[in-house]
């Protein structure tokens, strides 16, 4: 992660001072610095179609993209994002860049912990910045080609206020009121005392050099000393600031990501420099990923209220998407969101309140009847076409006469095909199975 706000503007002029006059120079962003991204052995980011932990879409789910409300439009009671910038064409980033052809369109990150509460990183946002800022839920790709940059009003809310804010080398956080009560999505809980052991697994969710939501598991606590942060090898980018860093094995928030080393470097000669991502080891570089402490801003946050029980029924809330709810010691607690992938390409997923997880099958019917329909559970819908030499004056299927024009018979069932009997199969045997040899 990169969120050089210790450098800032001096930073960026230093580096133009020392080059020449052709290289190229990475863009300031709106948190204060030279933006780009840092990966910590292997890359762990995925998006958020790719994830199949409850914990993590929960996590993705309660994520927001800061954005100048310049950069927000309004048609019809929506809200379209600008996605017009390219990650790869605002970083002059190469070819061999993961990314690279998705918008920029966000300058910070943050996540919902109240009914109408936002924390973020103190760089990203203040008093004078709080009337053109927006908070955007749900900007992600929806496959890998498919941003989602057009929102319902209920994924859009815009700074009120800034309730509480440190901005020093060791302090960085904002807690932020909205315009209005947040629906559709769950703020997440804190850690409010103590600190996570060194080893703790953890996870990021965030809006790397502002492009489209991206998590990433696969990190540990590195560094634990300092009362007001520790250190991780997170896979992130200055853009990420702001971004809840979470606990992997309770869900809590353990803090916010605001800082870390240099990110990207220069690579390549003359008009075909570009540049890469910094690879580090997971030994770091040598320094890590800084996270302010939850414990440092807990206190601006209020509880959730506690929902007193004597059994998990009285916890059920009736919808099954959002995992079983219990009851633990008088306290009901919240459950693990349903994953409902079952790893079959022939079933479209779904989650239902009511019923839980839906596999609706697809269909693959092509609408042409010189082809063979059939679903692979693994590679999905395959469109074979008839082989019209086997059947009946050497014809499959009406409709084909543009494979062969002595074709005037009616069709005939392939293959592993339905029959009753023999001169229902092409190929004139119809198995006692009653499916065509």
């Amino acid at each position: 992660m990169k969120a050089m706000f210790r450098c800032g503007i001096v930073c960026a002029l230093a580096l133009m001072a020392g080059c020449v006059e052709s290289e190229p120079v990475l863009p300031q962003t709106q948190d204060g610095g030279a933006d780009g991204a840092l990966i910590y052995g292997a890359d762990d980011r995925l998006e958020r179609y790719q994830l199949q932990s409850g914990l993590q879409q929960t996590l993705a789910d309660a994520t927001v993209a800061l954005v100048r409300t310049s950069d927000v439009s309004v048609s019809a009671g929506q809200y379209q994002l600008n996605v017009s910038q390219s990650f790869g064409a605002a970083y002059n980033l190469c070819s061999s860049e993961p990314y690279r052809a998705q918008p920029s369109t966000a300058f910070c990150s943050g996540f919902m912990v109240g009914e109408d509460l936002i924390v973020t990183a103190g760089h990203c946002v203040d008093a004078s910045s709080c009337g053109t800022t927006a908070f955007v839920f749900g900007f992600h790709m929806e496959d890998s080609s498919t941003v989602r940059s057009r929102m319902p009003a209920q994924d859009v809310y815009t700074c009120a206020q800034v309730l509480a804010r440190q901005e020093t080398s060791t302090l960085d956080y904002a807690v932020v009121r909205v315009d209005r009560p947040i629906t559709g999505h769950q703020p997440l809980s804190l850690r409010r005392s103590g600190q996570p052991a060194q080893g703790t697994g953890l996870i990021v969710s965030g809006h790397p050099a502002g492009i489209p939501l991206k998590v990433a598991a696969g990190a540990t606590v590195r560094s634990n000393s300092h009362p007001d942060y520790f250190s991780s090898n997170l896979d992130t980018y200055g853009g990420n600031s702001g971004s809840a860093v979470i606990n992997a094995a309770t869900g809590l928030v353990e803090g916010i990501l605001v800082r870390g080393n240099t990110d990207f470097v220069l690579t390549g000669k003359g008009r075909k420099r570009c540049y890469v991502s910094n690879q580090c080891s997971d030994a770091g570089c040598p320094d890590w990923e800084d996270v302010t402490r939850t414990s440092r801003f807990a206190a601006f946050v209020p509880e959730a209220p506690v929902e007193a029980c004597v059994t998990d029924a009285e916890c059920d809330d009736g919808d099954l998407c959002n995992g079983a709810e219990r009851c633990d010691a008088g306290v009901c607690v919240a459950g693990l969101p349903l994953s409902c992938d079952d790893s079959d390409a022939c079933t479209t997923d779904t989650c239902s309140a009511q019923e839980g997880c839906v596999h609706q099958g697809v269909s693959c019917n092509d609408g042409d009847s010189c082809t063979v329909d059939l679903c692979d559970s693994l590679d999905g819908c395959a469109n074979t076409p008839v082989a019209c030499d086997g059947g009946q004056d050497g014809c499959c299927s009406p409709g084909c006469d543009g494979v062969d024009p002595d074709c005037d018979v009616p069709q005939c069932a392939a293959k592993n095909q339905a029959c009753e009997s023999n001169a229902d199969c092409c190929s004139g045997r119809c198995k006692r199975s009653g499916f065509c040899r």
